[in-house]
């Protein structure tokens, strides 16, 4: 016999698998790339969210480019940062460009995005054409969003110390009515 668990009420599975990811998924596959590109970084400003330290309430820049050094940017390679990725995720965040800013002291790299039919996986940097530029192709970007995102989850769930705080700010997640 089996026993069927529904995990639909659960906030976490709810919001990743019901909304987040499915958003993510369903703007992909109709091409929609800006929008996509929007909804991916939106969605490490949740993991960084989820994962910042205690007791602190809100995320700030190096909660999202702690969360993307460890988890996205070791699979993207071609020394892209999380300063770099940061400073990609605000401009089409706040601006829907792809253009940079350099602040503080810190200059990140201009990120253009390669959208391609013929399953190129890996980074292209050429300093000779942009020495600010770093070309990723956009399935990388999304593949290592997805796997970054299983192995937060997996490692927050063994983490004794994060695992209550994650329980405690899932329940803060935006959730639809599975019903």
């Amino acid at each position: 016999m089996s026993v069927y668990v529904d995990f639909s009420n659960d906030p976490l599975i709810n919001a990743w698998y019901g909304s987040i990811k499915s958003g993510i998924t369903a703007t992909y596959n109709a091409r929609a790339f800006g929008s996509c590109l929007t909804l991916i970084y939106c969605g490490i400003d949740l993991m960084a969210y989820l994962g910042m330290p205690i007791p602190q309430k809100r995320v700030k820049c190096r909660d999202f480019v702690n969360w993307a050094e460890k988890y996205l940017c070791p699979q993207l390679g071609q020394g892209i940062s999380g300063i770099d990725l940061y400073a990609a995720r605000c401009n089409i965040v706040h601006s829907y460009s792809v253009g940079f800013r350099r602040t503080d002291g810190i200059n990140p790299r201009k990120i253009g995005y390669l959208i391609r039919g013929d399953g190129t996986t890996s980074t292209r940097y050429s300093p000779k054409n942009d020495a600010d530029l770093v070309w990723l192709p956009f399935d990388s970007l999304l593949e290592a969003f997805f796997e970054g995102v299983e192995e937060f989850l997996s490692n927050a769930y063994d983490d004794d110390q994060l695992e209550p705080v994650l329980i405690e700010r899932v329940g803060e997640l935006f959730m639809t009515d599975p019903h």
